[in-house]
């Protein structure tokens, strides 16, 4: 079985569930395409929790959403005791309100 070193964290749900509401508008290439990675193979192993978000990456993958939700999620990836304390609240982010809708 292969391994999956995030698979805890919610990065993987989000961006299944982006690349399945944004279908009917872009191909998951497209997407790949449009977040900086150079294969659409990243995008899939995003999905699959086999892979840690880069974090220069984050304000492209919030495609038509909010980028502080998935830049949160990708902090989360870190496993940090004191990231995930820091990360806790975003109300410290004034653009940050309704961002759990996930935009669109």
């Amino acid at each position: 079985m292969a391994s999956k070193p995030y698979q805890n964290t919610r990065l993987a749900a989000f961006v299944t569930k982006r690349v399945l509401e944004l279908k009917h508008k872009k191909t998951q290439a497209q997407i790949a395409d449009q977040t900086g990675f150079s294969s659409v193979n990243m995008i899939s192993m995003l999905k699959s929790d086999a892979s840690k978000l880069p974090h220069d990456h984050v304000p492209a993958l919030a495609v038509e959403c909010h980028p502080a939700f998935p830049f949160r999620m990708a902090l989360e990836q870190l496993d940090c005791p004191t990231t995930a304390s820091g990360t806790a609240s975003t109300s410290w982010l004034p653009a940050a309100q309704g961002i759990g809708h996930l935009g669109g």
